[in-house]
């Protein structure tokens, strides 16, 4: 099973370079595995975070607003590492 993510793949699933940067920026999203740092090439995402973008995609799509979509993903994580 792939354990590691590229903007290339998280492009295929429909989530554009652009956007995945502008939630990142804002802090929406951050990879776990490896953050880019200036003068590297791409982030790299867990099977967890591209789970994670797809939901928050969805979420933005059926309306919720940025700061709520995080704050829910975030409460479920912490809800899931607690058990």
């Amino acid at each position: 099973m792939k354990t590691e993510f590229y903007q290339k793949d998280l492009e295929e699933l429909g989530i554009k370079r652009t956007m995945l940067q502008q939630w990142v920026d804002r802090g929406y999203m951050r990879p776990s595995i490896r953050k880019a740092k200036e003068g590297e090439r791409g982030n790299i995402w867990s099977l967890e975070d591209v789970q994670r973008l797809l939901a928050f995609r969805a979420m933005l799509k059926a309306g919720f607003a940025r700061d709520l979509a995080t704050a829910i993903l975030d409460r479920a994580a912490t809800a899931q590492d607690v058990e």
